[in-house]
């Protein structure tokens, strides 16, 4: 084989490895930016998951807004009394505490106020935090039934 034969070859082997890493870094980042959905009482939700420590302090803070059928799940490895606040938010929500996969209870239009810290009456599991008005008007309810789907 000549010089011009083995370059050629070098070159193809060489784009086979790039194409080979573009298709990696697409699946990669394809599944990275994958959206989990969840359903509360029938209603389909595109949520980001908050399960680190990290996550669960930044939750919603600093943003402008969430889509209408948008919203942030907080899991805990053990169930308990956690509290919750609306440090640096833009905008109210409503809080969906769960616990075992069932609604165990709603707090409501929850006002931008940094200070006040807002516990559920019994251990939960999760909380969904969704737009203020989200759960009154897609009627959710204690007892209804809550699924992450992948």
């Amino acid at each position: 084989m000549n010089n011009i034969g083995i370059r050629n070859k070098e070159l193809g082997i060489r784009n086979y490895k790039i194409l080979l890493v573009l298709l990696s870094l697409t699946f990669f980042a394809a599944a990275c930016n994958k959206k989990n959905t969840l359903i509360i009482g029938g209603h389909v939700l595109n949520i980001q998951v908050a399960d680190t420590q990290a996550a669960r302090t930044q939750g919603l803070s600093g943003r402008d807004s969430l889509a209408e059928n948008d919203a942030m799940l907080f899991v805990f490895s053990n169930p308990d009394k956690y509290g919750f606040w609306m440090k640096d938010m833009k905008f109210p929500l409503d809080f969906i505490w769960v616990r075992n996969a069932k609604v165990v209870e709603i707090t409501p239009n929850v006002p931008v106020l940094p200070l006040q810290t807002y516990v559920p009456n019994e251990d939960i599991d999760s909380v969904v935090e969704v737009n203020a008005g989200w759960s009154e008007k897609n009627k959710i309810k204690v007892g209804d039934s809550v699924m992450l789907t992948p």
